[in-house]
């Protein structure tokens, strides 16, 4: 592991899943369009377009901040970063629903910064 690096939960998020929750699905916070196919996350500042490695196990994937999140219930159980459907899966881990039907999954992964 990279001494910068941060350990904790990786979840994903879809446009169902913003729907359910009552925004659009469609922008993302920095006012990029949300692209599900894109290797991209939400982490809890504002301080978007920066660049960071995310590896989980033997597999490392980089993504750019684009999104605010996850939200304050998820981060008080150790949730870091919210990814796109296609970032979670590059990363190898197991996609889910939950009670309500909606998208769910998360695992566990480090982060890295490489450009803030």
């Amino acid at each position: 592991g990279h001494p910068s690096a941060k350990s904790g939960l990786l979840t994903y998020y879809t446009r169902q899943s913003c729907q359910a929750e009552g925004t659009s699905g469609l922008w993302t916070a920095s006012g990029r369009p949300y692209d599900e196919a894109a290797y991209t996350l939400a982490l809890p500042h504002r301080r978007f377009g920066g660049r960071y490695r995310i590896c989980r196990e033997s597999r490392c994937v980089e993504a750019v901040h684009t999104d605010y999140g996850p939200g304050r219930r998820a981060r008080a159980r150790g949730v870091m970063a919210d990814a796109t459907p296609a970032l979670y899966d590059a990363l190898g881990c197991r996609r889910g629903v939950n009670a309500r039907g909606i998208a769910w999954g998360e695992c566990q992964v480090s982060v890295e910064v490489i450009s803030p």
